[in-house]
């Protein structure tokens, strides 16, 4: 029978790798990605690629011609925005599944929840909590994130 500590751990690299090529995957997908949206008024029509770059605009018809040029630049704009919006929301729903979310559910690392397992195995495991400030260097992990948060609350 193997360690627990080092099949969890040969675990967890198995699926860091399949997390890696997954997010490699969608990092190829994407550089084909762009998205083209037509303004309002129909006018124009911009398209931007998955970083939000414009890569074509294209004036529909002479209307831009008549257009003073404040409005034309707020249309111009308006669309892009638009565009670039649609591709982030795109960008941002392919990969939620890969985000990692169910632990802790946006409010931090659930560390009882994370550590728990090997705490009832008995195996050492970092602090749940960071200590009080002021009192000697910890061993081990604490949420850095967290801590740092809190510097700059203060």
């Amino acid at each position: 029978m193997g360690n627990p500590m080092e099949d969890r751990i040969a675990r967890s690299m198995a699926e860091f790798e399949e997390r890696r090529a997954q997010i490699m995957d969608l990092q190829r997908e994407f550089r084909s990605t762009s998205v083209t949206v037509t303004a309002k008024d129909r006018s124009v029509e911009v398209t931007v690629d998955a970083q939000g770059n414009v890569t074509g605009l294209r004036f529909l018809n002479a209307k831009y011609r008549s257009l003073p040029p404040a409005e034309l630049a707020a249309v111009l704009m308006q669309t892009m925005a638009e565009a670039r919006a649609q591709v982030r929301g795109q960008v941002l729903e392919a990969f939620r599944p890969l985000s990692g979310r169910s632990i802790g559910e946006g409010e931090g690392l659930d560390w009882d929840r994370l550590f728990g397992r090997l705490r009832e195995e008995g195996l050492p495991v970092p602090p749940v909590r960071p200590p009080a400030p002021g009192t000697a260097a910890r061993p081990g992990l604490a949420d850095e994130i967290t801590e740092d948060d809190e510097r700059e609350n203060r």
